[in-house]
């Protein structure tokens, strides 16, 4: 998928500050570059013009109240290549795991650590 991490950029979706702000710091912390936006329609409208390697968003995007406009902006996003990693609580994983509407390069559990991140974008360095 891409050949190496020089200029590899990451969206980093999320209405909870606390978890943009650590997310942040993981994925900086291993030299990526990062952008940070709280609305996946904004984010998804952008992703392929400015800024668009691989998504992660925080599953506090996923609220019911626009659940079907998040489901279908992030299809959008598969079928262009771009890998979505989910980051989300124990309660999510299991909806997805019985349900899987959506298709995401990767589920990752709340709350992510350096390695976790780093093994992400190691695995997406490598397919």
């Amino acid at each position: 998928m891409l050949a190496n991490a020089k200029g590899f950029k990451v969206l980093i979706v999320s209405s909870d500050i606390f978890v943009t702000d650590f997310l942040l710091g993981l994925v900086k912390a291993h030299g990526y570059e990062t952008e940070v936006v709280v609305n996946v329609p904004e984010s998804t409208g952008q992703l392929p013009h400015i800024f668009g390697d691989v998504v992660f968003i925080d599953d506090s995007c996923l609220g019911m109240e626009n659940f079907k406009n998040v489901s279908w902006r992030m299809e959008n996003l598969f079928q262009m290549g771009v890998p979505i990693i989910l980051l989300a609580n124990e309660q999510t994983v299991q909806f997805f795991e019985q349900n899987p509407m959506m298709k995401f390069f990767r589920i990752v559990r709340k709350p992510a650590g350096y390695l976790q991140v780093g093994q992400v974008m190691a695995d997406l360095l490598t397919v």
